[in-house]
């Protein structure tokens, strides 16, 4: 019996051994399984962050640099803005004197023509009163003619009528003449 306890015995250990073995075989691939999962889990969210944290510089850096190369492309737009504002004003101000310089050209045009005309109409008053002087002196010597013929044929009667008087005669009807003309004037 003693030999069939050992053998017992034997075979409970032999078991147990397998069992070990067996829990062993089972167990120990699991957690290394689990180990190894957990490490190459942790390695991944370790690499996983250092990808999110490359991708978020590259992303700084590209979000960067397209504000650096906006701000460069602002700055020229601007730039060049300016510079045809200043170009555009330049012309404006080229403008503004060249209308400037015709329009005192227009004045000064204006202003000799206005002096002109005043002249012209001054000229024509002048020619207007001297024909109007012409016209009264002509009358004036129309009359004068009219009045120095009436007189030339009355002289020539009284020389007529004179001359068959005698120098007394004549001299007396002179006078009287003269008297006539003085009580008139």
């Amino acid at each position: 019996m003693v030999a069939v306890r050992d053998a017992c015995s034997r075979l409970r250990g032999a078991l147990e051994i397998k069992a070990v073995n067996i829990w062993t075989a089972f167990l120990i691939p699991l957690v290394l399984g689990i180990l190894t999962g957990g490490l190459i889990f942790f390695l991944s969210l370790g690499a996983t962050r250092r990808q999110a944290a490359a991708a978020v510089e590259e992303a700084d850096s590209i979000l960067a640099e397209a504000r650096e190369r906006a701000m460069e492309r602002e700055q020229e737009i601007l730039g060049a803005a300016q510079e045809k504002a200043i170009s555009l004003e330049d012309e404006l101000d080229r403008r503004e004197q060249d209308l400037d310089t015709r329009e005192t050209g227009l004045d000064k045009t204006n202003l000799k023509l206005k002096n002109g005309q005043a002249a012209l109409e001054r000229s024509q008053r002048k020619l207007e009163e001297k024909l109007q002087s012409a016209e009264t002196s002509r009358n004036r010597a129309q009359e004068l003619e009219t009045l120095a013929a009436t007189a030339h044929q009355g002289a020539v009667r009284d020389l007529e009528r004179v001359a068959g008087l005698t120098a007394d005669e004549a001299r007396e009807e002179l006078l009287e003449g003269i008297r006539e003309a003085a009580v008139r004037n």
